[in-house]
C-alpha cells in the first residue's frame, strides 16, 4: 500500500489542533469548510476510481458545492474521522490500480488523468491547505518548497490555474510574477495566495508564467492575521 504522504500527515495534524470555526487564508472559507473541500477531494477521486477498478464506466465529476454540502453539513470530529479514512482508502484503491496497470489514465474535470497523479495532487491539496490555516510556520516552508508539487501545479495543472491567474491579473508584470521568490512562495504562487516575501534566487520560467498574484510586503505566521486569498480557493 502506498504510503501515507508526510502533508498528508502535517494537514489532519493541524486540523486536529485548529478550531472548526477559524477563518483561513482561503478567503471566506473555515477551518471545517478546508476539511470539507479536502474530504470531497478523496471522496471525488474515489467515486472516479472504484467503478475503474471494477470495470465499469467513470462517472463525470461533480461540482465542489454538489460533493462538499454534505460533509460541511456534519460535526467537525466526525468529518474529520472522515477525511481520515478516505484518504487512506484512497491511497490504497490507486496502488490496486497502479499493481494491476501503472500507466492507467481515467477521465477526470472533462480531461484525463493519469491515476498515477492524484498521489501528488492530493499532496499538493493537503500541503496548499495546510498553509491556510497555519500560515507560515516551519512545517510549511518546508513542504511548500518541494520540488515535486511546483512541477505537479505547473505540469499537471498550468492551464487549469494560469486561466484563473489571467482572470485577476491579465497583464502580469515581472513583480506580479515574483520571478525571484523562494520555492516555498512559488507554490502559493501557483495557486494565487498571498506567499512569503520575495529574496533574490533563481528560478525558472515555468514558475515565473505559473505566477499571477502580487504578494504585499509582510510574512504571515500562524500568529498572525491571515492573508487575504486573491483568487478561488477551488481551482481544481
Amino acid at each position: 500500500m502506498i504510503k501515507r504522504s508526510r502533508e498528508a500527515g502535517a494537514f489532519l495534524a493541524t486540523l486536529d489542533q485548529a478550531a472548526p470555526e477559524a477563518v483561513s487564508a482561503c478567503e471566506g472559507w473555515t477551518t471545517h469548510e478546508i476539511a470539507a473541500h479536502v474530504t470531497g477531494a478523496a471522496v471525488e477521486v474515489l467515486r472516479h476510481l472504484d467503478p475503474y477498478l471494477q470495470g465499469d464506466p467513470v462517472p463525470p465529476t461533480r461540482g465542489f458545492k454538489e460533493r462538499e454540502a454534505p460533509l460541511q453539513a456534519m460535526d467537525h470530529s466526525a468529518l474529520l474521522h472522515r477525511l481520515d479514512a478516505e484518504e487512506q482508502r484512497m491511497r490504497a484503491v490507486v496502488g490496486d490500480i497502479l499493481d494491476r496497470e501503472p500507466d492507467a489514465v481515467i477521465p477526470w474535470t472533462g480531461r484525463q488523468m493519469a491515476v498515477a497523479k492524484f498521489i501528488p495532487h492530493l499532496r499538493n491539496e493537503h500541503a496548499l491547505h495546510r498553509w491556510d490555516i497555519a500560515g507560515d510556520d516551519d512545517t510549511s516552508l518546508i513542504l511548500l518548497a518541494d520540488p515535486d508539487l511546483v512541477e505537479h501545479s505547473v505540469g499537471v495543472l498550468g492551464q487549469i490555474l494560469l486561466a484563473a491567474g489571467r482572470e485577476h491579473d491579465p497583464i502580469p508584470t515581472p513583480t506580479s510574477m515574483y520571478a525571484c521568490a523562494p520555492k516555498a512562495s512559488r507554490i502559493c504562487g501557483c495557486w494565487s495566495r498571498t506567499a512569503p516575501p520575495a529574496s533574490p534566487g533563481p528560478t525558472t520560467t515555468e514558475t515565473s508564467r505559473a505566477w499571477r498574484s502580487t504578494p504585499p510586503p509582510g510574512n504571515y505566521s500562524s500568529g498572525d492575521a491571515a492573508p487575504t486569498a486573491t483568487d478561488d480557493c477551488t481551482a481544481t
